[in-house]
């Protein structure tokens, strides 16, 4: 009988022939061979913004029938979209948040990242919505908290990384990154890149354990290789999450360099300039890009191995620029950020106080 490891660490075994069929069909990645026009175009997510320093939303745990790569496939999301809206607000607002919970199973949020309280009704993921109630979330950004990117999901124990892998998660943005470190680059066409994976059986159906060397579907913003496009010479700002039930992506761009300014919402002291990034699960890179010429060039995860025996995961195609028309004038990168830098204090020389085996 052959052992799969799942995402928790336990050996599983296969039960039966069907489970077996399940892995070695499971749908393929679709979308490489499309040409550019027969693309789907890439939207940023719909957002919600808060106002007067509060942000109210209202996030409805419901079944849902979405679009997976043109496939119909039945699962739960947030207010029924598999991709629920970017929460953005600034430091020091306040979060009012309404969970609703309209399907058969406990679920909660956890605000991955977030520098606020774990009681009560706010950052608790020990909190318990049941099937058929409601709570609200209460919560307070701090004022010193650092701009970024962030993210919300679905931390209840026992079903998180299944309601995850469903759909029942979505970025948070606290404002001010670009305009604090790199005003000159305020107001640059932005894109908001939510990455994910959904196991799928023979059937079209979402597995209910998730394995993660299983094959998966890659979408980025709900979609399977999606269109971004692009003008020579012009510099976007990419916000990219992994929001993965515990799946690795070495990110590449086609052989083009892009420039990290944070990670997991931390600045970074410098641009720092990269072909490749490793995203691990429920990691997040803000980068700048720039296309010097016209071309496409293919956003793509490679091959990954976590190690001898850990978990393996295939290369795909997860998006494709589509750099064309008038070359934009643009600022040449990198730039030096012109504010916030960190003061490092050099270390080389200093005693050590403790050490510990």
């Amino acid at each position: 009988m052959r052992l799969i490891r799942n995402s928790n660490y336990k050996r599983l075994p296969f039960s039966g022939l069907l489970t077996l069929l399940m892995f070695s069909f499971a749908p393929c990645q679709q979308g490489a061979g499309a040409t550019q026009a027969e693309l789907p175009a890439l939207h940023n997510p719909s957002e919600v913004r808060s106002k007067n320093g509060v942000l109210k939303a209202m996030l409805d745990v419901r079944p849902a029938t979405v679009d997976i790569g043109g496939r119909q496939v039945q699962t739960i999301a947030y207010n029924g979209n598999y991709i629920p809206p970017t929460l953005r607000l600034h430091p020091g607002d306040r979060i009012e948040l309404t969970l609703r919970n309209s399907a058969n199973r406990p679920t909660n949020i956890h605000f991955h990242g977030f520098l606020v309280s774990p009681r009560d009704h706010a950052d608790n993921i020990g909190l318990r919505v049941n099937p058929g109630e409601e709570t609200v979330y209460r919560l307070t950004v701090p004022k010193d908290h650092a701009p970024g990117l962030y993210w919300y999901h679905s931390h209840s124990h026992g079903n998180a990384q299944n309601q995850v892998m469903r759909g029942l998660c979505g970025a948070i943005v606290v404002e001010g990154l670009l305009e604090e470190s790199y005003p000159e680059l305020a107001g640059v066409e932005e894109k908001i890149l939510d990455i994910r994976d959904i196991e799928l059986d023979i059937f079209g159906k979402i597995t209910q354990a998730v394995t993660t060397s299983a094959p998966a579907v890659r979408t980025v913003n709900g979609l399977v290789n999606p269109r971004i496009n692009a003008r020579p010479g012009q510099v976007q700002f990419w916000r990219l999450s992994n929001q993965s039930a515990n799946r690795y992506y070495l990110l590449k761009l086609g052989g083009v360099p892009f420039y990290v300014i944070a990670e997991d919402g931390h600045r970074t002291v410098k641009m720092e300039r990269e072909t490749e990034y490793l995203l691990g699960p429920a990691d997040r890179v803000e980068i700048l890009v720039q296309f010097p010429q016209a071309g496409t060039f293919e956003l793509t995860t490679a091959k990954v191995r976590t190690g001898p025996e850990g978990d393996g995961y295939t290369a795909a195609t997860l998006a494709t620029v589509v750099c064309d028309g008038a070359k934009v004038k643009a600022l040449a990168l990198p730039l030096a950020p012109s504010c916030c830098t960190p003061k490092l204090e050099d270390l080389t020389n200093k005693s050590i106080a403790q050490r510990r085996l």
